[in-house]
């Protein structure tokens, strides 16, 4: 280039480039304005108990402080980082000289309809490759998830790398996909019936009202299938985030050319301030821990931007910090965090709760209970019968009070033979996987041995399984069992497994045909039958003669009769052969299922009524008969079955108790506590939930959100009125057994170590 020659590239080196900061400034005003609509649309949505639980007018001001210093947070961060990006990319594009003859090929000079091109065409391509970035990055992170890293700083960095290696990739894809559409749409302007079409903001309106109407339609059309998938409420939340800072992004523009540069200069200086106020509310806010519950238990999204800023601080990276109500209380020992193993006798609270636990190990020192001369007497001969429904709540059973007939045959069969009825009956853990096998050995999914190599895991030869125990007494034991073509392991001690009809979601059928040929084929052999019927385990199916309604909840009471209708045939064929004065027969569900009481769907996630209160009913033969309104466990099904029936296999090593005196003596039974878990194992990355709950009162502990929940399921059985003092007696009397239990949850060789 000769001497004083323009330097055709001069155009932006003489643009005046803005500082720093009030690149900086300029975004965090938006994403501030963003966070403080979110936080009125999260207020507004409170849910009514919160504002009327206890007339606690001074405890919600304070949640709501929480909620908008945390949006405050989060939001004003995310602006600082968008803003130091944006003056990052300014500063290269502009000083490197390589970068500056791309930015001309990419965005020429203003010429005749190369402007308009180039922007339209540089909106379309912005917007897939976010949404390729998105999806790709989104199954990367889940690959790097299921790899199960056992170095978390390694885990952090390979993500991170990865993250940034897609969006170089999508960028490079990005390139020639606008040089094609700025192309094209170049030709589009040079034809006179398409070149008022191809305009930006007429394209933008466009999109922006094919965007507000799909959202509208998929609202109304789709809402059955939105509220399935988890966490639905956080992920509409952030949708609005997201379509608010859309919405103010010309605040932005505004602030640069509308607004006095002074006014301008005084913001710069001023929100720095309102960050840091902002951050110390929030860390002071949240050590109340009524603000915890509120946020994480009742808000869309704040709970979750709660976490985010959690993990900031995470020193140890356990993912527990200390701040921010975190619960950790060693935060530089990655060893020590809530929800952690507890390790007996090293003289460290490995899990923040109850203590270190003492060395030992576990013997139950139950008694079994005396029975009546008259069982005693004819329990030698007797054959047992389990009857198992997936995913059915007490509160949708007639047999509880339901108004819907769900389960007339149940309740027929039950004054006609004398049934002794649990209330207060209760699954240990919301899940299939993990509730069978707890019936089936009396463990904690901890004391099982697994093979963990499938999923659902398998449960190893080396338990000692119900079957197994009735077999070496000479039961003849068969099971027909409906819920997977995998058997889980759960066919150990079975003569005959059978699980034919698994694949289809209607089996009752097969199995009430099993029962009645297997029932009359061994009406003179000992024996253990085991029947699941799976039906009311979503999806819902309809059946004929049963119509509550289209619903999922009247789908779901219709997959409940339907069951009950199938149980008709098996009864009346054990009357038919004489079976009732010689089979014990117990009815019970693995657990319950959710319908948005508490913000979930379906199981597994959550310990409220809905999830954990399941039907149980015992025949006896012989027995009288009656209702029970003591708090038991599926852990006590096999000793109590084992104590009926004069055994004592395995009985040393048992989790449950035997409520057996219930018949026999029910004014000497001394009632325990029910432990509730939704994971048995450490290190669960959306952390867990226990609970405890006896007579009248159930206590939850969240770990992940260190929340604490007290409600007396008696006077407020749908769990709307928290409770949580930690001065109250029922937390005083229980927070003892809850940590105790939570100490005694262990790791063995195959499961749940570290």
């Amino acid at each position: 280039m000769a001497l004083g020659a323009p330097d055709p590239y001069s155009r932006f080196g003489e643009e005046r480039l803005p500082s720093v900061g009030g690149t900086v400034a300029g975004r965090v005003y938006v994403t501030l304005l963003a966070g403080l609509v979110s936080t009125a649309i999260e207020l507004f949505f409170l849910p009514g108990e919160v504002a009327s639980s206890g007339n606690r007018l001074v405890e919600l001001f304070g949640a709501s402080c929480f909620i908008l210093a945390t949006y405050l947070v989060c939001t004003m961060a995310a602006g600082v980082l968008w803003g130091l990006w944006a003056a990052c990319v300014q500063r290269v594009f502009h000083t490197v000289r390589p970068w500056r003859r791309l930015l001309d090929i990419v965005f020429p000079p203003r010429r005749d309809g190369w402007h308009e091109a180039s922007r339209t065409a540089a909106f379309l391509t912005g917007g897939i490759g976010l949404a390729v970035f998105l999806a790709v990055s989104a199954v990367v992170v889940h690959v790097f998830l299921k790899a199960k890293f056992q170095n978390l700083s390694l885990a952090s960095l390979t993500v991170t790398l990865s993250v940034f290696g897609l969006a170089a990739a999508t960028a490079g894809f990005c390139l020639p996909l606008y040089l094609a559409f700025r192309g094209a749409l170049r030709r589009l302007l040079e034809w006179r019936l398409t070149r008022p079409l191809v305009r930006f903001k007429l394209i933008l309106a466009l999109l922006a009202a094919f965007a507000v109407a799909s959202i509208a339609a998929g609202l109304v059309f789709g809402w059955h299938v939105i509220v399935q998938i988890k966490d639905y409420d956080a992920w509409l939340m952030g949708g609005a985030l997201v379509g608010a800072l859309f919405a103010l992004a010309p605040f932005r523009v505004f602030l640069g050319s509308g607004v006095s540069p002074r006014l301008v200069r005084l913001g710069s200086a001023a929100w720095p301030a309102v960050f840091v106020i902002a951050v110390a509310s929030m860390i002071g806010l949240a050590e109340n821990q009524r603000n915890r519950y509120i946020v994480f238990q009742k808000s869309l999204l704040a709970g979750h931007l709660l976490t985010a800023a959690r993990q900031a601080q995470d020193f140890d990276l356990d993912r527990y910090p200390a701040l921010l109500g975190g619960g950790d209380c060693a935060p530089f020992d990655d060893e020590v965090y809530p929800d952690a193993l507890e390790k007996p006798g090293n003289d460290k609270d490995d899990n923040c709760v109850g203590g270190d636990r003492p060395r030992g190990s576990w013997r139950n020192s139950d008694v079994p209970a005396a029975v009546s001369d008259e069982f005693a007497a004819r329990r030698d001969s007797l054959n047992v019968l389990l009857l198992t429904i997936d995913a059915v709540r007490a509160r949708n059973t007639s047999l509880y009070g339901y108004p819907r007939p769900t389960t007339k045959t149940i309740e027929e069969w039950a004054d006609k033979r004398n049934a002794y009825v649990f209330d207060r009956a209760y699954c240990h853990v919301p899940a299939t996987r993990w509730t069978i096998p707890q019936i089936l050995t009396s463990l904690y999914p901890s004391d099982v041995y697994w093979d963990t190599k499938t999923f659902p895991h398998t449960v190893q030869a080396r338990n000692l399984m119900l079957a197994e125990v009735l077999k070496k007494h000479d039961f003849y034991t068969a099971a027909y069992w409906t819920m997977d073509k995998r058997m889980w392991g759960l066919d150990q001690g079975f003569d005959k497994f059978t699980n034919e009809g698994a694949d289809k979601k209607s089996s009752g059928g097969l199995v009430t045909d099993y029962a009645v040929k297997f029932l009359e084929h061994n009406q003179k052999t000992r024996f253990f039958l085991w029947l699941h019927y799976y039906e009311p385990h979503d999806t819902y199916e309809t059946h004929a003669g049963i119509n509550f309604g289209k619903e999922p909840m009247d789908r779901y009471d219709g997959e409940i009769q339907f069951v009950d209708q199938q149980l008709k045939s098996v009864f009346e064929k054990l009357e038919q052969l004489g079976l009732w004065e010689t089979t014990i027969i117990v009815l019970t569900a693995d657990h319950g299922e959710e319908f948005l009481e508490h913000g979930k769907r379906f199981h597994s996630y959550q310990l409220y009524e809905e999830s954990v209160h399941v039907p149980l009913v015992w025949w006896l033969p012989g027995g009288t008969g009656g209702h029970f309104s003591q708090t038991v466990g599926h852990l006590d099904f096999m000793p109590t079955l084992l104590n009926l029936l004069g055994y004592s296999d395995g009985w040393k090593k048992f989790r449950g108790k035997s409520y057996a005196e219930l018949f026999f003596a029910p004014e000497q039974y001394v009632e325990r506590p029910v432990f509730l878990s939704t994971s048995w194992t450490a290190d669960y990355p959306g952390g867990s939930i226990k609970g405890v709950i006896d007579d009248e009162w159930k206590l939850l502990y969240n770990v992940r959100s260190q929340v604490y929940e007290l409600y007396n399921v008696k006077t407020d059985p749908l769990e709307k009125n928290n409770l949580y003092e930690p001065e109250a007696e029922a937390v005083q009397r229980l927070l003892p057994a809850l940590y105790r239990e939570i100490d005694e949850i262990r790791s063995n060789k195959t499961f749940g170590k570290k």
